[in-house]
């Protein structure tokens, strides 16, 4: 097989491949294997499960040293026959700790009983050894040769039995001791560094990866029974934390699961039942809180297994976005799903299924590490792409400010220019006012002039100069616009001007008279030779309105009215008429920049320009 076609065959266009999928499950399951069969120094061990009265159970005996009944409320019973070679062997050890009642009655060859010891976290007497780490002790008599061990608890019903000598369980201690508070600092630390980063990058994934760890510092301290080895706290407060911190635990799980599934997969289908399971937990722990201890414990083990489930086939199969959620998605998939697989076949243990004893510890640690890389990861993600944003921001500021240079100096020139311009202009005004053709003359001038000053004004507009705004009465500025055009007398007899309401607006008084003037100018210039031009202002609705309404010649078809805002732009028709294509564009520059609206139509032969004031 080619390599290309390998990879291929690992690979999924959107989510997990069969192949990675099956990848997944295989090492999950190779990874619980070790942990499912501890070996015992017995030589023979049965056991059954019994109702809660023990003394009428009549169910037969399974070979085994471990066993798992789930949260039941019967007796789990242990048959325990010892040959001579399992003496010196002194203790008989129970694992895990965390059980309400075990009571061991011993046995002499002949069968007869020789001795019994009860312990248990609910029992008021109990007394704990530095060798209970992890585990119940019981010391058994030289003489005995059997066993009878009869367990009751509200957490998960399981056993595994073992017997050692005293050099065998001094060794354990240490080992337990070694590689338990070595997890545990391991999962303080990474919880602490977690809230610390979280903190300082403001970051609620973090924040809650690090509240995780914590938790399950507080649930590995007490499912080691280190607490009431060191005297720190009664087996009977430790038996009840370890219940109200598996739940806990699940809780901020919960939380974390749904953060990260938000951020890669926001409108995943799965979501708003995850998005219930933090409340479910919530019900959990008042449950416990109550005294409804094995329901309470019962339906964390049963959401924990199936929203592990949920997560890893939603994560599975999510579609990659595009961007940096997508990127952390597909980059991070496969260990997600990973661990979340891990933390099904460790969670169905705890209804019976499967003897994954020691994979809570093993979970804790796969734990903190696939989630301290993955966040940490996408920590190193967002720190690249903000880094890189603030690179692009950087230099679109310095074209920015070049461009904005650029056009202050064209702006300045332009200034410049107009000003040189209509100094001579003016002159020749004067010059021409009492000679024969001044008409001819005037006209010509006054369209040099009106050109200028369209300039200037485009200038003034770019630099965003209109900012001074005044009380400006419509009536008043629509005469000081009719008398500026200099219209004649055939034109002014063509005008139609109504005013209603109270038409005073605070604006940029230059402004809004450009506005007006490209609008009058327009309308004559480019309407039908004895049509009618309509000028209209009213008030509605705390609103002021200006309406232009002129009639083109038959001949001409109207382009789209889009078209005619912008820049330098001129219809064909048009080609013949003087102008620079600068109007309109001024009317929509300068009501972007006052806040005005103006709206453009036309109907039938007829161009309507609105301009709305607020």
């Amino acid at each position: 097989m080619k390599l290309s076609t390998l990879s291929g065959f690992f690979r999924a266009k959107q989510g997990l491949s069969f192949a990675q999928a099956s990848l997944i499950f295989a090492a999950a399951i190779a990874i619980s294997l070790p942990f499912s069969d501890p070996g015992h120094h017995v030589d023979q061990v049965h056991w059954r499960l019994c109702p809660a009265d023990e003394s009428i159970c009549d169910a037969p005996w399974l070979p085994g040293g471990d066993a798992n009944a789930g949260y039941n409320d019967g007796t789990l019973q242990f048959d325990v026959r010892m040959s001579d070679e399992d003496h010196p062997s002194a203790y008989l050890s129970v694992s895990p700790a965390y059980h309400d009642y075990i009571n061991a009655e011993f046995y002499s060859a002949a069968d007869e009983l020789i001795g019994s010891s009860v312990r248990g976290d609910t029992q008021l007497d109990e007394v704990v050894s530095a060798y209970d780490i992890e585990q119940t002790t019981l010391s058994v008599p030289d003489n005995a040769s059997r066993i009878v061990l009869s367990i009751r608890s509200v957490g998960g019903l399981r056993g595994s039995i073992s017997l050692s000598s005293v050099d065998e369980m001094q060794s354990s201690l240490v080992r337990n001791i070694a590689i338990r508070v070595s997890i545990i600092v391991f999962i303080v630390l990474s919880g602490v560094l977690g809230l610390a980063y979280g903190i300082v990058r403001r970051d609620p994934m973090l924040l809650l990866f690090g509240s995780y760890q914590l938790s399950w510092t507080v649930f590995l301290l007490s499912l080691s029974n280190l607490l009431p080895v060191s005297g720190v706290a009664s087996p009977f407060f430790n038996h009840h934390l370890v219940g109200f911190g598996a739940i806990f635990c699940s809780l901020v799980g919960s939380c974390l699961h749904l953060v990260i599934l938000r951020y890669v997969a926001p409108s995943h289908r799965i979501l708003k039942f995850v998005a219930v399971t933090p409340w479910l937990f919530l019900g959990a722990i008042v449950l416990y809180v109550a005294g409804f201890y094995r329901p309470a414990l019962t339906v964390n083990v049963l959401l924990v297994a199936v929203t592990a489930l949920t997560v890893a086939i939603a994560i599975g199969r999510a579609r990659a976005t595009h961007g940096l959620a997508g990127l952390f998605l597909e980059r991070t998939r496969f260990f997600y799903v990973l661990l979340l697989t891990i933390m099904v076949i460790t969670t169905i243990s705890g209804v019976g299924i499967g003897k994954q004893f020691s994979l809570t510890y093993l979970h804790s640690v796969l734990i903190a590490v696939v989630f301290g890389v993955i966040l940490l990861y996408r920590s190193a993600l967002e720190q690249t792409a903000s880094e890189r944003a603030a690179r692009r921001s950087d230099v679109f500021k310095q074209r920015k400010a070049w461009l904005e240079q650029r056009l202050a100096d064209q702006n300045t020139l332009t200034a410049l220019l107009t000003h040189e311009i209509k100094t001579p202009l003016a002159t020749l005004l004067l010059m021409t006012r009492n000679q024969a053709d001044a008409l001819k003359y005037r006209s010509q001038l006054k369209r040099i002039q009106r050109v200028v000053d369209q300039v200037a004004a485009s200038g003034e507009s770019e630099e965003a100069h209109l900012r001074n705004k005044e009380p400006v009465a419509l009536s008043d500025l629509v005469e000081v616009v009719v008398g500026q055009l200099e219209l004649s007398d055939e034109q002014i007899a063509r005008l139609y001007y109504s005013l209603r309401g109270r038409t005073v607006v605070t604006t940029h008084r230059f402004g809004l008279s450009t506005v007006l003037s490209n609008l009058l100018d327009n309308a004559f210039k480019y309407g039908a030779e004895q049509s009618k031009v309509c000028l209209r202002c009213w008030r509605r609705d705390g609103k002021v309105f200006i309406r232009v309404r002129n009639t083109v010649p038959s001949d001409v078809k109207f382009s789209d009215p889009t078209d005619w805002f912008n820049k330098y732009w001129r219809d064909t028709h048009s080609s013949d008429l003087h102008g620079m294509g600068l109007g309109l564009w001024l009317v929509r520059n300068i009501a972007r920049q006052q806040g005005y609206r103006v709206m453009a139509k036309r109907v039938g032969q007829q161009v309507v320009m609105t301009v709305e004031l607020v």
